[in-house]
């Protein structure tokens, strides 16, 4: 249990009526240093004298915090999310926690997409289940849906995502419930529903999806542009039970070609903007669109390791507006206007960069996809080598004299002045602390980090391709062949201290690390307490 002393001051300047703003305003500020506070989750998660409702906000944002850290290959998001197993087994074990406090805590990991703890779901979802009703669903969920549908009008997507809203606070049981139930209804906008629905992070959720369309498909009430999209997006469903069922599905509906039946897309891309990646692998495109009602917007985030991260479609032309004045900002400082063809390879391999870890891609892609124009979106693996294909298909920088490659390796040093994303290539602290774990010495250290960097290479030869994508899909820019020489050299197996771009990589990390344990070191609970409110 930890010390009831050792936190009073982290609450002290949260009283109640300050509302999420300030924990919000806590965790911006603070949030990364908190992850490595020992004793932290295990207090927000069983402390009965802290104020309840504050230790379970936090924890909720800590444990999303946690995802962040260990998706940028961190060290503290792991060792706080240990911490809280750890704590909340030992609770469900015992007995000792109440069903409001272990439902709260399943949810915080289910809206940060991590997987709770085994004995927390079992204790919770046993209490659950004692407590409900055969299916477990509103009396007046119907209801529900129709008062949700007179708001939205036409917005199949909203209409989603206000029943999601209702899903999340569900157990994955009544979750399935929920969705076959929406899925198998006959209106052609539950069919719209069931399509985003397969692309849900939960199995078991996408199974009661492809359950709900198979149920339409057999009754004959499939309609042909959900038939049209389906057929489309089966490519874009991980390889699991849900597959089977969909071609099923298909067979029943005998529907057309994918890419055919559908009414014409009512946006058109006038605009591509786009960044390079930055050290977490995390990648933006954002398309101006034409629509018959003015202007409107799309935005993709792509991460190496996860896929397509996220996705938006701003169809208000007031949001679109704003949102593209800040792009055009944007663009002075990190991102540049591409051809509109771009995007489509990018995606793709995205797509299946999320698959091969068995990720989905978020569910407003698919209207995302028409919107641009790409409707016959597939996942497409693309390994470095692929990429550099397509990029220079003729080979016009390998067949450079080796001096001119050996000058265009050099310039990689001045990237991260010339691109502001470049500046913070670096590897996580987990990495680092792996590396340097039980070696002594600083010329062992330097050696072990260059081990480490060995490890990374497709990684880092990736992040290279993807930035060499976009400058050669920019107007006018001949900087991409340095990206291309240079990711040539990793993949070639070059040596990396003579590459300078990885020389600043490490030279980063080394530094994140650095600064990371001395901030740690500062705000230690045990030398002095919190300073965050002093």
């Amino acid at each position: 249990m930890a010390n009831d002393t050792q936190f009073p001051s982290l609450f002290a300047g949260l009283g109640s009526g300050d509302g999420p703003g300030a924990l919000t305003a806590l965790v911006e500020e603070h949030g990364h240093l908190l992850l490595g506070m020992p004793g932290l989750a295990e207090a927000l998660v069983s402390d009965g004298e802290m104020d309840e409702e504050l230790r379970l906000d936090l924890f909720h944002m800590l444990v999303d915090e946690a995802r962040m850290d260990m998706e940028n290959r961190g060290r503290l998001g792991r060792r706080f999310l240990a911490e809280a197993a750890d704590a909340v087994s030992a609770l469900s074990g015992a007995g000792s926690l109440d069903p409001e406090t272990g439902m709260s805590l399943v949810l915080a990991y289910a809206r940060a997409g991590v997987e709770a703890p085994e004995g927390l779901v079992a204790s919770v979802q046993e209490n659950t289940l004692a407590e409900i009703g055969s299916d477990g669903l509103p009396d007046d969920l119907d209801t529900q849906i129709e008062d949700f549908r007179r708001e939205v009008g036409d917005d199949d997507y909203m209409l989603y995502a206000f029943l999601n809203d209702l899903l999340g606070g569900m157990l994955v049981p009544l979750q399935v419930a929920f969705v076959q139930h929406v899925a198998g209804r006959d209106e052609a906008w539950s069919g719209s529903l069931a399509l985003y629905w397969l692309l849900s992070p939960v199995p078991e959720v996408r199974l009661a999806a492809a359950d709900g369309l198979g149920e339409q498909a057999r009754r004959g009430r499939l309609d042909t542009a959900a038939v049209s999209k389906l057929t489309l997006m089966r490519t874009w469903v991980p390889a699991d039970g849900v597959l089977p069922v969909l071609d099923t599905a298909l067979r029943e509906a005998r529907g057309p070609d994918p890419v055919e039946g559908l009414e014409m897309p009512s946006m058109r891309p006038v605009r591509l903007l786009g960044t390079l990646p930055d050290g977490s692998g995390s990648q933006s495109f954002a398309v101006s669109l034409d629509s018959a009602d003015g202007s409107a917007a799309a935005f993709v985030l792509l991460k190496a390791g996860h896929g397509v991260k996220d996705a938006f479609l701003m169809r208000e032309m007031a949001a679109a507006d704003a949102m593209l004045s800040q792009l055009a900002e944007l663009s002075e400082a990190s991102s540049v206007d591409l051809a509109i063809d771009a995007l489509e390879p990018a995606l793709s391999a995205a797509l299946a960069d999320g698959l091969a870890e068995g990720k989905t891609a978020p569910p407003i892609l698919i209207d995302v996809a028409r919107a641009c124009g790409l409707e016959a979106l597939r996942p497409q693996v693309l390994t470095a080598r692929d990429w550099l294909s397509r990029i220079d298909p003729e080979g016009e920088v390998v067949r450079l004299p080796a001096g001119k490659r050996a000058e265009l390796i050099e310039r990689s040093g001045d990237w991260p002045l010339d691109y502001s994303l470049i500046a913070n290539w670096s590897e996580g602290t987990a990495i680092v602390e792996g590396a340097l774990e039980g070696i002594n010495g600083s010329r062992p250290q330097h050696a072990a980090l260059w081990t480490a960097l060995e490890r990374r290479r497709d990684y880092w030869a990736q992040l290279m391709v993807r930035s060499a994508h976009v400058l050669r899909s920019a107007t006018g820019d001949r900087d991409w062949r340095s990206f291309v020489a240079t990711a040539t050299a990793l993949i070639d197996g070059e040596a990396l201290e003579g590459i300078p771009i990885m020389q600043h990589v490490l030279d980063t990390s080394v530094a994140a690390w650095q600064e990371e344990e001395r901030a740690l070191d500062a705000n230690d609970p045990a030398e002095g307490g919190w300073p965050f409110y002093a």
